[in-house]
């Protein structure tokens, strides 16, 4: 019985932080300054890399095919988080443009 609420519960306890990352990034994303939705890609792609190039200079070394495949899973949150901002970014360009034509009729 313990085992199988500890299947149920960890994963779950588990999509919390993601769940929190991914809504964090959808709000970065869709500030009007493009800077703030690139935290997170940034921060994820150096983290990303510290950790391939940890595996890499560790006990992984003699298999570098594990190595390689570590490192692509390990990028998937960065392109996760990249995509997320280019659609924000996206869909909140057209409205900058709409607001810069009004400004423009009012004067």
């Amino acid at each position: 019985m313990k085992t199988v609420l500890s299947m149920i519960v960890i994963p779950f306890l588990a999509t919390i932080p993601i769940a929190i990352m991914i809504v964090l990034q959808i709000y970065l994303s869709k500030m009007k300054q493009a800077w703030p939705g690139l935290i997170l890609p940034v921060v994820s792609a150096i983290n990303a890399t510290f950790i391939a190039f940890l595996l890499l200079v560790n006990s992984l070394a003699n298999n570098l095919t594990r190595v390689f495949l570590l490192t692509i899973i390990l990028y998937l949150p960065t392109a996760v988080f990249f995509i997320i901002y280019m659609k924000a970014h996206k869909n909140n360009a057209p409205n900058q443009e709409i607001s810069r034509m009004t400004i423009q009729d009012l004067d």
